[in-house]
């Protein structure tokens, strides 16, 4: 994990200006994994000549979205589905991101009843009208991007209710 975090603290420190000391870093909510991972990459920062604000309690990925375009974030920790929306609502906002490195691999667990008549993800895809999906809000981490009528995602083809 700690090469993870220098790797990305290397890349990081690769983008920013020359004259750059100090950046402030929006994570997350202070009890959750992003703030524990601003709180990491600082460590790894200190001591290389970067001196790393780690803000927190930001309002997630759309809230460091925010307060980068407002430029109160030099570096932010976030979701990808916050920059896909970014970029289909607002392109050249969406161009001043750089992702620099994927913390994890980001997983959508689907769960259907038995007796639903899905056997398979793309079954939600192929038959809108009698298949929905509840998700969280835009932004949220949470939310399924459909593009195209094809279902996106990092989503295995896994059944959803045990092997065939």
């Amino acid at each position: 994990m700690k090469k993870f975090f220098f790797g990305a603290i290397v890349a990081l420190l690769i983008s920013l200006p020359a004259h750059a000391a100090s950046i402030r870093l929006c994570t997350g909510a202070a009890d959750q994994p992003y703030a524990a991972a601003g709180d990491m990459i600082k460590a790894e920062a200190k001591g290389n000549g970067l001196d790393i604000e780690v803000v927190k309690d930001t309002g997630g990925t759309w809230g460091n979205v925010q307060l980068s375009l407002q430029t109160k974030c030099d570096a932010i920790i976030a979701q990808p589905d916050g920059l896909a929306y970014l970029k289909r609502t607002e392109p050249a906002n969406a161009a001043k991101f750089l992702p620099i490195a994927d913390l994890h691999r980001e997983y959508l667990h689907a769960l259907c009843g038995k007796d639903s008549g899905v056997d398979d993800i793309g079954d939600l895809e192929n038959d809108p009208k009698n298949y929905s999906i509840a998700l969280g809000e835009r932004g949220s981490g949470a939310w399924l991007i459909k593009s195209g009528g094809a279902v996106r995602s990092s989503l295995s083809r896994h059944r959803a209710h045990g092997p065939p």
